[in-house]
């Protein structure tokens, strides 16, 4: 025996299912960029500091210098956030410049970068990208509390393995 079933969908029913379909497509556009930030979806995660963070890290503990713990510990600190670059012209030229001053007037300074400001974007083709960054920070005398603002440019640059790092921090004369 062969049975005849009809199936039959009211007008209400299509209604229903215009609704649910309305409300399954305003959900999945509401939730979609939040799944997609899941770390499941994300791709590898960035390597190192930002541009910004290296500026601002870079300057702080350039800064930041302390005598009694020494050149070798200031350069050591320095040349870890730096590039191979960066570290050398602070070992060479930076460091014989001004710690003789530092060690002098047994100088202890920490010092905290209150704002950066990208300044350029100084990448060349078929270079590592490269930037400037101008930079407010306050510095602390740690033995007297007194404490001064100053402005500065930092160059950072970034590698491939380690993320972005301080390049150098601008001399008081270079061309803005």
């Amino acid at each position: 025996m062969k049975s005849n079933k009809d199936i039959v969908i009211t007008p209400r029913q299509i209604v229903i299912g215009l609704l649910l379909f309305l409300g399954l497509a305003l959900t999945a556009f509401s939730l979609g960029p939040k799944i997609a930030k899941l770390p499941i979806f994300a791709g590898p995660a960035p390597i190192g500091m930002t541009a910004e963070a290296a500026a601002r890290t870079g300057a702080e503990v350039f800064f930041s210098v302390d005598a009694k713990l020494g050149q070798e510990a200031w350069l050591s600190k320095v040349c870890e956030i730096s590039t191979t670059n960066g570290c050398q012209l602070t070992t060479k030229v930076f460091a014989p410049m001004m710690w003789p001053s530092i060690e002098q007037k047994a100088l202890r300074m920490s010092c905290k970068v209150t704002s950066a400001v990208l300044s350029k974007d100084l990448t060349k083709e078929n270079a590592p990208a490269a930037q400037s960054w101008k930079l407010t920070s306050t510095c602390t005398n740690l033995d007297t509390g007194e404490t001064s603002n100053g402005n500065t440019t930092v160059f950072v640059s970034d590698t491939a393995d380690a993320g972005w790092k301080l390049e150098r921090i601008a001399f008081d004369q270079e061309p803005e």
